[in-house]
């Protein structure tokens, strides 16, 4: 049988076939215009950032003429006196005596006060005092010395090639000396300031400042004193590389995390370890800080954590460049890789850290009662309540009783970065640090 031949049927089929082919193209070539032109977008943005925008165009200034030697002596002297916060006030006394000693000027020209004894307040009068002062803040306590090896005594100021040794070299006691040194050599040059200036020095900062800083503010408040600026402690300029910069990174934080302690509390039966039950409380317990450890608070990406990478971007390998250049796009990408590193996982989320474990009394005694203690360090925006709901539903455990433990501590309101006032400190960093 001879076999029939449709040849209009073929025709159509051959044009849907055709149609059908130059779609594909067209959605072929659509999408490759698409990725070239998103390529060509973000390869722009990345490049856009050599343009480092935040290096100050203020002329360098010649360094202050001071003898390093002697400043390195001073700080090494303060050093030396050993005010553990819960030092007795003796031991504080002996640090205002050396400051009296070590700068007279200071202590001619400006008026001090003196709060809860042992912290102290200086006022240095401006010429103008209807214009709001400045406020610096410094603390004198350190922490406790722990019992580990020490290359030189950890009250022992020694000095070598390269560094000061001993508690509050960095934290805080650099931060006294400077303003002292400071100044002082500004008195020594007949300055007078524009505006009036206070230097508070706190003794129970490391403590939680309630004797301190807080007595501080109250008498602050009472004087009626609304400072322009407050100035604390700060983080330095590291000439070490950070976060893949080479030059050095000078780190001005607008912002500080809050604080709080949770404690978890599990009451079990009391008995002989010969006969243990299913879970003790020691168990029970450590299921829910597990708990707890693998489901921490989410993360995110603040506008001054955020823009700290955009300012360091210029200076970052091109690839860690063209992912901070595109946060539209790549957000997460950085996010994640924040996360991995202790450090810059601080920057981006509320941390929980297992700080202190209570349990049994005998290694054959069940302990009736286990407990742990939580340190909380809020990121902006969280807070104590939303923390609690948070470990609570993740917990997941009736038995295991939570509970905020002594005062909290609300992370601070985010400072300006794009004021004057920040400007002015970044103009005098860029000053003296000309490459950062």
């Amino acid at each position: 049988m001879t076999p029939v031949i449709n040849s209009q049927s073929d025709d159509i089929e051959i044009k849907i076939r055709r149609m059908q082919g130059s779609i594909r193209l067209r959605i072929l070539f659509t999408l490759l215009a698409l990725a070239a032109g998103l390529t060509a977008i973000v390869l722009f943005r990345a490049l856009l950032l050599y343009q480092d925008a935040n290096r100050s165009n203020a002329p360098k200034q010649q360094p202050i003429d001071i003898l390093e030697q002697q400043l390195a002596n001073h700080l090494s002297g303060l050093l030396q006196i050993p005010t553990v916060s819960k030092a007795p006030p003796a031991v504080f006394e002996q640090l205002h005596a050396y400051l009296e000693k070590t700068y007279p000027l200071v202590h001619q020209q400006l008026q001090r006060s003196r709060i809860s004894q042992s912290s102290v307040i200086y006022y240095w009068e401006g010429r103008d005092r209807t214009l709001k002062p400045l406020l610096f803040l410094a603390h004198m306590d350190v922490v406790p010395a722990m019992k580990v090896t020490w290359r030189y005594g950890p009250f022992s100021g020694h000095i070598d090639e390269q560094f000061i040794w001993g508690r509050g070299a960095i934290d805080d006691k650099s931060a006294i000396i400077s303003l002292m040194e400071s100044a002082t050599w500004l008195l020594q040059h007949g300055f007078k300031p524009q505006r009036s200036i206070y230097f508070a020095f706190g003794h129970d900062e490391e403590a939680g400042g309630h004797q301190g800083a807080k007595k501080i503010s109250q008498w602050l408040q009472s004087k009626s004193v609304h400072p322009l600026m407050i100035i604390d402690e700060f983080s330095g300029v590291f000439a070490g590389r950070i976060l893949n910069v080479a030059t050095p990174v000078a780190m001005l934080a607008v912002a500080e995390k809050g604080y709080m302690n949770l404690q978890l509390k599990v009451n079990g039966q009391s008995g002989h370890s010969s006969k243990p039950p299913r879970m003790t409380s020691i168990d029970r317990l450590a299921r829910a800080l597990t708990a707890i450890n693998h489901s921490p608070m989410p993360a995110r990406l603040m506008e001054p954590v955020k823009s700290m990478f955009e300012r360091l971007a210029p200076r970052m390998p091109f690839m860690k460049r063209l992912v901070i250049a595109n946060l539209w796009l790549s957000r997460r990408l950085l996010l994640n890789k924040l996360q991995a590193n202790p450090v810059s996982n601080a920057l981006v989320r509320t941390t929980f850290a297992s700080t202190l474990i209570r349990g049994g009394q005998v290694e054959n005694q069940l302990p009736a009662t286990a407990t742990a203690l939580i340190n909380v360090r809020l990121l902006p925006g969280d807070t104590p309540e939303q923390v609690l709901k948070h470990v609570k539903r993740t917990v997941n455990d009736p038995q295991v009783h939570l509970s905020i433990e002594g005062p909290t501590s609300p992370s601070s309101q985010i400072s300006s970065f794009h004021s004057p006032l920040y400007r002015a400190i970044e103009t005098v960093v860029s000053q003296q640090y000309n490459d950062a």
